[in-house]
């Protein structure tokens, strides 16, 4: 009879314990065992004599045991834990326990929390190893049981249901602000399960121990690596959509989850003011040399006033240049040029004309009112505005062009004391020259909300008192992430219900609307076209 038992005191991995029905070992036994192993995907197995006569196998797979809840039907035989369990089976070599057939609980397709349907202490068990011989067919049939829970055991994660008895199963990856998208979800016939492992960034097999046997629809992050082979899971899975909560998709092969019928959601248009927000934040940060200034007051440094003491730039009058001026680099250009009466100069492959009239009518309504007029300019390359601004905030797409926009060669084009702000993609800096350049030019300033290999920063950026550092947290306003959150969520309920796509991705308030319906549609679906998904026409 096959069992998972406790009787590896390494509580890091689990075991398969073989109770053997005669006492003698069989070559073919032996071999039985292996294959057993290879089916049930342990890479690595090894047979060890007991004292009770079992052969323990050990795989390398090593989930969090602790805290993992057993349920039992006996309730004089208590079990809250596997941890219980263990520390019951290591006190002496009598006092040991065997699962006689564990299954994980049918409302929770993810595998968590499991049913030990039977626990008797393993001396009982032995007396009565007669009794419990069957056909191969019983043991073919506690196997395929045993099969099923091991795989959900080796990820162990804590998960958060909502509307159990759902028609369709959503998964989020993470908890995300607000409870809006919940109710739409659970409002629309979904088992919503929310993964609370405490774990920053999930790995492919963790999505894919959460995505299970069935699965309709996918919120992920943009730390996530969504790939073939999660694209390939989801699936096999049943599934048919995926939404990042996040407006880029770099994370994500589109082509892959194309080539499945996987629709992909993304987030635009909620997060433009609250990224140009940020920007203006890190702008005036450097500027004045807030953060610097912070940390010599909480140091207890301060002792009184002097006329040199954190002396900054005065933003007025100067020139801020934006590399990218679409909606959150033209947002963020509005801000500095109406806020602190700066001059324009951009560079975008595309002429901003919006932005252009905009600077315009604030300059003639300064002039009226007897200010100096603010003025722009469209610069014929990124070298131009790098030479010109005296602030500067990076927000192009992240692609092979763009990739080390910023190097040696162009922070050398900079003024000594300029400010360089980034708040769209990491890649876009070569963070190792960014920090020579900064060692080299202590009055060279730089803000930066997102990193090279995030999420972790280059040598030596920490250390520089010049640099601002935050942790991409562009978005992270209370009614951006929980907008974020609503379309993701949306794109989902959309994809998995065949709803058409929205018109205009960029114009999302029907959605955000928290005193009406949302439409019946897909805020953002990148690969509608690829896909041939119908327009909506509301």
């Amino acid at each position: 009879m096959y069992e998972f038992s406790s009787l590896s005191m390494d509580v890091d991995k689990p075991c398969l314990c073989f109770d053997d029905d005669d006492d003698d070992d069989d070559d073919d036994g032996m071999n039985d065992r292996g294959e057993l192993c290879r089916k049930i995907g342990f890479t690595t197995w090894l047979p060890v004599r007991t004292p009770r006569q079992h052969y323990l196998v050990r795989g390398n797979i090593r989930p969090k045991l602790s805290g993992q809840k057993l349920q039992t039907r006996y309730p004089q035989e208590p079990l809250k834990s596997l941890d219980t369990l263990v520390s019951r089976s290591t006190q002496n070599k009598t006092d040991r326990w065997i699962f006689h057939r564990i299954s994980f609980q049918p409302q929770n397709p993810g595998g968590l929390p499991v049913r030990v349907h039977r626990v008797t202490p393993y001396d009982s068990h032995q007396k009565n190893r007669n009794l419990k011989k069957g056909p191969m067919l019983r043991k073919r049939f506690a196997l395929s049981r045993l099969l099923s829970t091991l795989r959900r055991m080796a990820k162990p994660m804590a998960i958060e249901v909502y509307n159990p008895n759902g028609k369709y199963r959503i998964i989020s990856t993470k908890p995300m602000p607000g409870t809006r998208w919940i109710n739409l979800l659970t409002d629309h016939d979904c088992r919503l399960e929310i993964c609370h492992q405490k774990k920053t960034i999930l790995s492919v097999e963790d999505i894919i121990s959460l995505i299970g046997n069935r699965c309709d629809g996918v919120i992920g992050q943009l730390t996530e690596d969504w790939g073939e082979t999660l694209f390939a899971a989801l699936r096999k899975a049943g599934g048919k959509a995926f939404s990042n909560m996040a407006v880029g998709y770099n994370n994500v092969d589109v082509d892959a989850a194309t080539k499945y019928g996987i629709a992909v959601g993304n987030t635009p248009g909620v997060l433009t003011e609250t990224t140009a927000e940020l920007a203006a934040s890190l702008s005036l940060a450097a500027s004045r040399r807030i953060v610097e200034a912070d940390g010599f007051m909480r140091a207890g440094l301060y002792d009184g006033w002097l006329p040199h003491l954190f002396v900054g730039n005065l933003l007025k009058g100067q020139t801020v240049g934006v590399i990218g001026a679409g909606r959150i680099g033209s947002a963020y250009a509005r801000m500095m040029v109406e806020g602190f009466k700066m001059n324009l100069i951009y560079y975008d492959l595309y002429q901003a004309t919006r932005l252009e009239k905009f600077v315009t009518a604030y300059g003639e309504f300064l002039k009226a009112n007897g200010e100096q007029p603010v003025t722009w300019k469209r610069a014929s390359s990124m070298e131009e505005v790098l030479s010109a601004a005296d602030v500067i905030s990076l927000h192009p797409v992240l692609d092979k062009t763009t990739f080390h926009l910023v190097n040696k060669e162009s922070l050398s084009l900079m003024k000594k004391e300029a400010i360089l702000v980034n708040c769209s993609r990491g890649p876009v800096i070569d963070e190792a020259a960014l920090v020579e350049h900064l060692k080299q030019n202590p009055m060279f300033r730089v803000g930066l909300d997102v990193f090279e290999e995030e999420p972790y920063m280059k040598p030596g950026l920490a250390e520089m008192k010049n640099a601002i550092v935050v942790p991409h947290i562009a978005s992270a306003s209370k009614w951006t992430r929980e907008g974020m959150a609503t379309l993701a969520a949306l794109n989902v309920l959309g994809g998995v219900k065949g709803y058409p796509i929205w018109g205009d991705p960029n114009r999302v308030d029907p959605f955000l609307n928290e005193d009406a319906t949302p439409p019946s549609a897909c805020p953002s679906i990148v690969n509608s076209k690829a896909l041939g998904l119908p327009v909506s026409k509301l």
